[in-house]
């Protein structure tokens, strides 16, 4: 017992008199780090989700496209650097479509032709001018068919003509000269992914994680092949891409698959492995699929970014990052956030992490409440990093001085993917789209 209470007292003599650790933080480097500080005597937690071994990065010039008909641009799903010349506080147009309702999926929008096209919560099938004056509202169900369903429409379009496929089963052409329907293919099974048209063909996959080839003339089956379903899961896990004659597609059993469309022959598959303690099959939810030359790159919530050659199947390079945003290709890195914030940039050439930073921290240092807050996209624009978060705030990072970071909120939450064209961008909140 003596030698006990020795041991305590000598114990509590040395934790009393040992130097206190200052864990403070440096409020002015903060400052120089592009953090807004509010109350300067308010200490922070010391946030580890930072790296910064470059301070800028270089982007081709941004291109200024009239078209974008697909909604991550084209078939590769390969979003360039484009030009804008608003902001997000000035709205130039907005058209009020008759309503909408609550809606798990994000609807598309596309340009084409000089032409708006999107399809709303009713199956109302728009088609704007430039300046968003409607031209025709056409309605491609009855109210009585999707009363009880959330209704998806993935969407595309080649020339004059607009390409649409649900969650009832259907495929369809609609004729922007026209202004009419010209085919209607019923395939039965709700279809999920995102079509892409690709040489006068179009490829959708279905929930039972079957892909169809359809020709875009008149909408007749050309082959399909089937892969199975883990059964029910999100609709992120059916991604799609083609370059190079290469089509890759996802399904929910966490498989990527390459069918050769010259050779018409299926030319590899792998499988996403889960990191740790990552979701749950059931839960996968896939970035879209982007490729650049012959290598594909794709994120998921299993915990790891990934580039992958289109020819083989070999995995170049994997990294840790677990989100299901579409990664943004430059000249030499991969960007990527997931939807806590956390802000990647990669070595596209190794996968390297070559900064990092959280920006939901930001917020939290400047006592700004984050409940339900998530980052839901990102894109570049005019040298501009944008990252977007599902309750208005929009970050705006420079890309030639990363760490020059700020934001501010909006009240135009989107509910679309953006497009980018003619130094304006459209998008859809609630029910209006806007052109900024």
């Amino acid at each position: 017992m003596k030698i006990s209470l020795i041991l305590f007292f000598c114990t509590f003599l040395l934790l009393s008199c040992s130097k206190k650790i200052d864990l403070t933080i440096d409020i002015e480097q903060l400052k120089n780090d592009g953090v807004i500080v509010l109350e300067k005597n308010k200490s922070l937690k010391i946030v580890n989700d930072e790296k910064a071994l470059i301070s800028k990065i270089n982007l081709k010039n941004p291109v200024n496209s009239n078209h974008w008909r697909h909604p991550n641009f084209n078939f590769q799903n390969l979003v360039p650097h484009t030009y804008f010349d608003g902001n997000f506080s000035t709205i130039k147009k907005a058209y009020k479509f008759k309503k909408s309702k609550e809606n798990t999926y994000r609807k598309n929008i596309i340009k084409t032709n000089n032409k708006i096209v999107y399809v709303d919560d009713f199956s109302n099938l728009y088609i704007l001018d430039e300046d968003l004056n409607l031209i025709v509202r056409f309605q491609i169900y009855k109210k009585r068919l999707f009363k009880k369903y959330s209704l998806k429409f993935s969407i595309t379009s080649n020339d004059n003509f607009v390409y649409i496929a649900d969650n009832l089963g259907s495929v369809m052409a609609f004729d922007l000269i026209n202004l009419k329907m010209v085919w209607k293919t019923e395939l039965g099974v709700p279809l999920l992914s995102n079509m892409v048209f690709y040489k006068k063909n179009l490829f959708v996959t279905n929930s039972n994680g079957k892909i169809f080839s359809l020709g875009s003339l008149n909408g007749k089956v050309n082959w399909s092949y089937e892969t199975g379903s883990a059964g029910t899961s999100s609709h992120k896990a059916y991604q799609l891409a083609i370059a190079n004659d290469m089509l890759i597609f996802s399904n929910n059993f966490a498989n990527i698959y390459c069918i050769d469309l010259k050779k018409q022959n299926l030319s590899w598959r792998l499988t996403l492995e889960r990191k740790g303690n990552y979701s749950d099959v059931s839960f996968l939810e896939l970035s879209g699929l982007v490729i650049e030359n012959n290598n594909l790159f794709l994120s998921s919530n299993f915990g790891s970014i990934l580039k992958v050659d289109i020819q083989t199947g070999k995995n170049i390079w994997s990294n840790t990052s677990s989100s299901n945003i579409l990664p943004i290709i430059n000249k030499n890195t991969v960007v990527l956030v997931n939807k806590n914030g956390i802000f990647n940039i990669f070595n596209k050439a190794t996968g390297k992490i070559l900064f990092q930073k959280n920006l939901l921290e930001i917020l939290k240092f400047n006592k700004i409440k984050l409940k339900n807050t998530e980052v839901s996209n990102l894109f570049f624009a005019s040298n501009t990093i944008y990252v977007l978060t599902n309750t208005g705030f929009i970050f705006q990072i420079n890309t030639l001085d990363l760490n020059s970071i700020t934001y501010f909120k909006t009240s135009k939450i989107l509910k679309s993917n953006l497009v980018m064209s003619d130094g304006s961008i459209y998008f859809i909140s609630n029910n209006k789209i806007y052109k900024i």
